[in-house]
């Protein structure tokens, strides 16, 4: 390799890392899309060529942990940050999502030491906190002043689709959906516009699936 090449190599990684390091320092969090993928469970979407190297296209989302509702069909999502606890203490996640979706946190800022620690196995109406068991995670905890990775998987196969996720602050205070403020956002340079405002609260719903609660009768307003 000459010496022209072998710096242009080392000067891409170090503006692979550049871009890393500054999108670090946003609060936020990076959304990674990937589209025409069937099926409603996560194991759909993790096993599908594209992921996760290839999505479809970035952004990210300056407001909340969670994702617009009633998006797309047939795809999949991934929603990664590293979250900042304001005080040392005991943290419960929750995630909500349709259809299913897993919820990850890291014991550190280092992706390879995640671990699920609640999930959905089947959907739920947008920002349903409390359908399935297993959407709540365990007491984790945090110390003020370290950042931990989280990322969020969501599988969408048809009809409404959504993905949100909160938590409850060791003084017993939930934020729901955990605020952009709480968070920075983890991945390179987006490739889209943050997504559009939308009406968060409202799901759509589902022909195939009978309504659970009034909720379900809700219509997204435009």
């Amino acid at each position: 390799m000459s010496s022209k090449h072998a710096y242009l190599a080392v000067l891409a990684l170090l503006l692979a890392g550049f871009t890393l390091t500054t999108h670090a320092q946003v609060n936020g969090v990076f959304r990674e899309l990937y589209t025409g993928i069937g099926g409603g469970s996560v194991a759909d979407l993790t096993s599908a060529p594209s992921f996760p190297n290839n999505p479809t296209e970035t952004n990210i989302i300056t407001d909340f942990f969670e994702a617009p509702t009633d998006f797309a069909e047939s795809y999949g999502q991934r929603l990664r940050a590293l979250i900042l606890p304001p005080t040392t203490g005991n943290y419960i996640f929750w995630i909500a999502s349709d259809d299913g979706s897993d919820l990850y946190l890291s014991s550190n800022e280092d992706p390879a030491n995640k671990t699920r620690i609640a999930n959905v196995s089947s959907w739920t109406s947008s920002r349903e906190w409390t359908k399935e068991a297993n959407q709540q995670s365990a007491a984790i905890p945090l110390v003020a002043g370290r950042r931990y990775y989280i990322e969020a998987l969501q599988k969408e196969g048809n009809g409404g689709d959504n993905l949100a996720v909160r938590w409850q602050l060791p003084s017993s205070v939930l934020e729901e959906p955990i605020p952009a403020n709480r968070l920075l956002v983890y991945g390179g340079a987006p490739t889209s516009p943050p997504p559009s405002p939308n009406n968060r609260s409202a799901s759509r719903w589902r022909k195939d699936r009978a309504p659970t609660s009034a909720c379900r009768l809700a219509t997204r307003i435009h």
